[in-house]
């Protein structure tokens, strides 16, 4: 290596290691960050439905008599 040059098996061996340090690296950022946006894409999409469906699912169901008018069943009928 007089020189600063490079032969072509050292260039390649040289290569060929930074690629393997590209893929280690890319493998374990993507083992790392992976989990954490399928996390965060599942809760934006339960807190877009709950908003969008049952905003008020809390509330109604807090009444049994306002539960039973919800579902279609009417209590005093069935007496």
């Amino acid at each position: 290596m007089p020189g600063g040059t490079f032969t072509n098996s050292e260039e390649s061996t040289f290569i060929v290691i930074e690629q393997v340090i590209w893929i280690i690296y890319w493998t374990s950022l993507n083992i790392l960050i992976t989990p954490f946006w399928q996390v965060l894409k599942s809760q934006v999409y339960y807190n877009l439905r709950c908003q969008k469906e049952a905003f008020d699912l809390h509330r109604n169901l807090s009444s049994p008599a306002r539960y039973n008018q919800i579902r279609g069943l009417d209590v005093e009928n069935l007496r």
